[in-house]
C-alpha cells in the first residue's frame, strides 16, 4: 500500500516514456483505408483556383472592398456617437446631483431657521407673557370667581315671517287626538 505522507505519494514514473511491447510475432494493423467513389455525385475541385484578373473583377473587387470600410467606419461612427451621449449623459446626472445636494443642504438650514423661528413666537406668545402684559401694560387684572355674570339670551322659540304676513298655526291632528285624550 503507497504511503500518502511522505514524498513517496508523488510516482513520476508515470509519466516517464515507455516503449511499446509486441507480444506477438503478427504485423501491426492498417487502419482501413476510405473508399473515394462512395459518393458519386459529388466532384472535386483542385485547392488552388486560377484568378481571373480582369478589370471588372478588379472594380467588383475594390468596390466590395470600399463598401466593408465603409461600413465599418458607419459602426465605429455609430459606437463613438454612443459613447458620446452616455458620457454626456453621466455629466449631466452629475451636474443635477451636486445641484439637488446644494438645495437639499439649503433646505436644511431653512427648516433649522424655521424651527428656531417657531421657538421664537412660541415663547412671546406663551400665556405667561400675555398675563404680563396684560397686567403691567394694559393694567388689566384677573377675574375672581365672584364676578362673573351670565346673560340669558333666549327669549324663548318665536317665528318670524318675512312680509308682514302672520303665521296661524292650527294644531295637528295628532296633538287634537292628544288634547282630546288627555
Amino acid at each position: 500500500m503507497p504511503s500518502y505522507y511522505g514524498t513517496e505519494a508523488y510516482d513520476f514514473s508515470l509519466f516517464e516514456p515507455y516503449e511499446k511491447k509486441v507480444t506477438s510475432s503478427a504485423a501491426p494493423k492498417r487502419a482501413p483505408q476510405k473508399k473515394t467513389k462512395e459518393h458519386p455525385h459529388l466532384k472535386v475541385y483542385p485547392k488552388v483556383q486560377k484568378k481571373t484578373d480582369t478589370k471588372k473583377a478588379i472594380k467588383l473587387q475594390m468596390r466590395a472592398n470600399m463598401q466593408k470600410s465603409v461600413k465599418v467606419f458607419a459602426v465605429m461612427a455609430l459606437l463613438f456617437s454612443m459613447l458620446s451621449v452616455k458620457i454626456y449623459c453621466n455629466v449631466v446626472l452629475d451636474e443635477t446631483t451636486k445641484e439637488i445636494t446644494k438645495l437639499e443642504q439649503k433646505l436644511a438650514v431653512e427648516k433649522s431657521e424655521a424651527v428656531r423661528l417657531q421657538m421664537a413666537i412660541d415663547s412671546i406668545v406663551s400665556v405667561k407673557n400675555v398675563d404680563e402684559y396684560a397686567e403691567n401694560v394694559l393694567g388689566m387684572m384677573k377675574m375672581e370667581p365672584g364676578r362673573e355674570s351670565y346673560i340669558n339670551l333666549s327669549k324663548g322659540d318665536e317665528v318670524v315671517v318675512s312680509g308682514g304676513k302672520e303665521v296661524n298655526e292650527e294644531p295637528s291632528i295628532f296633538r287634537q287626538l292628544l288634547a282630546y285624550i288627555f
